[in-house]
């Protein structure tokens, strides 16, 4: 992922304030939007103002770079006559709309969001406001969890009209609140759902752990992954301890002289057969029914969602677009009621499978990779790459593509990190490296 073509930085520091201004308050308000998409929505449609606020930062960096007229009208223009054929679409009559299917959310989301998402990723990489956006992240992330914490203690939400959508057996809803077995109230704030706060907390967690782990640090972590399982979410919160447990224990394998033992072909190796293995397991060894007697529900829900990936490619290699597969297709058996997939898809792995097909399970299992690639290199790490492993780990077992700021997130990191290694392979060949 590369920026578009630019001169250098613009000097003047009065011009050089009022972009960087327009920069940090544009970062600030998406992470704002992923956090609390229930306060942006007052404001308008959580998809439009993310890409309105990414297109901002866009804009103010390619001014700080002085960008040649030509592609900064062209990186301008385009994306404001997009959002206004994608505000033009979601305000169509409701006939209209209807006759229009998945038209509006999918040109607002795939052909709208998501690529200035991946512009300002991989701009953002340049640009000197990482440390910046990862201060203010860990900021709304630690007010998230806390406040996350408070709901599930006290029973009552801040936001009561953030109605909860939530079918899987295991929970409950009662006035929009989502309850665990045991009775208590997931934890939500001005969230999405339970699992996608979860997700973002456990997001923010690699970002923690991406500097020197001083005491303060390790305060910040107890709260960030108290407000994880204050969402009673145990994916995510796996997912952010594993982080967590590798963290602290890379140094003591670089001083046994084990980090330096697993090379990148060693890597390729193992990701080759963690791959095989979970392509193996879905094929013979999940089926798509959950035991009545099992305690945790939600896991076992997943692994039956694995188990379509090999009949989806097998019955559609293409996919089924972007409405996904028709009603009744593909039904998971659960104490209770069945559950339909086409309703209910609690995996961006499983959902790209259903939509795109081998494609859609490639480009994941690609991103993955970049993931994994990223965690291994250790400047990348350091500036933040591990953000991308640990959401897309998080991404086996929540829909990401569902929640829109969310998924541009994703995007974000995605093109964020493959800058990272683009910028650290080039250093390396400078220096004379070659890996």
């Amino acid at each position: 992922m590369s920026a578009p073509a630019i001169a250098v930085p613009v000097a003047g520091a009065r011009s050089i304030r009022g972009v960087l201004a327009v920069q940090h308050g544009a970062l600030a308000a998406f992470v704002v939007a992923c956090f609390a998409p229930y306060l942006v929505r007052s404001v308008a449609s959580p998809a439009i103002f993310a890409s309105v606020v990414l297109w901002a930062f866009v804009a103010a960096e390619l001014v700080r770079r002085q960008a040649a007229a030509a592609a900064f009208a062209v990186w301008i223009a385009v994306p404001v006559v997009l959002l206004c054929i994608a505000y033009g679409l979601n305000t169509l009559p409701d006939v209209a709309k209807a006759a229009a299917g998945e038209l509006p959310a999918a040109f607002g989301q795939f052909g709208v969001e998501l690529p200035i998402a991946a512009v300002a990723g991989a701009l953002l990489v340049g640009s000197g406001r990482t440390r910046g956006v990862a201060r203010v992240v860990r900021v709304v992330a630690a007010g998230c969890a806390l406040a996350a914490l408070i709901e599930r203690r006290t029973g009552r939400q801040f936001f009561p009209g953030n109605v909860v959508n939530t079918n899987f057996g295991y929970t409950q809803q009662v006035q929009g609140a989502a309850l665990t077995d045991s009775g208590a109230l997931r934890g939500i704030v001005a969230a999405d759902h339970p699992l996608v706060l979860a997700l973002l907390l456990a997001t923010t967690v690699a970002i923690v752990l991406a500097g020197p782990l001083r005491p303060a640090r390790f305060l910040e972590l107890g709260v960030l992954l108290a407000g994880i399982w204050a969402t009673d979410s145990s994916g995510p919160l796996a997912v952010a301890l594993l982080a967590v447990v590798l963290r602290c224990a890379a140094p003591v394998l670089r001083r046994a002289g084990v980090h330096h033992g697993i090379g990148l072909p060693a890597a390729r190796v193992l990701f080759a057969l963690g791959v095989s293995a979970l392509l193996l397991a879905a094929a013979f060894v999940w089926h798509p029914v959950i035991d009545p007697g099992a305690l945790d529900q939600s896991t076992l829900y997943r692994f039956a969602l694995f188990s379509f990936i090999p009949v989806a490619i097998a019955a559609q290699p293409f996919g089924y677009g972007l409405a996904g597969p028709p009603r009744g297709l593909f039904v998971v058996e659960s104490p209770g009621h069945p559950l339909d997939v086409a309703a209910t898809v609690d995996s961006e792995a499983v959902l790209m499978v259903l939509r795109f097909g081998l494609i859609g399970l490639l480009v994941f299992l690609a991103i993955a990779w970049i993931s994994t690639r990223a965690v291994l290199d250790r400047s990348s790490l350091r500036a933040g790459g591990g953000a991308l492993a640990v959401m897309t780990g998080c991404g086996a077992i929540v829909a990401i593509e569902v929640w829109p700021t969310v998924s541009a997130a994703w995007v974000l990191l995605i093109a964020f990190t493959l800058s990272l290694l683009v910028a650290a392979r080039r250093k390396r060949l400078e220096q004379g490296e070659v890996r």
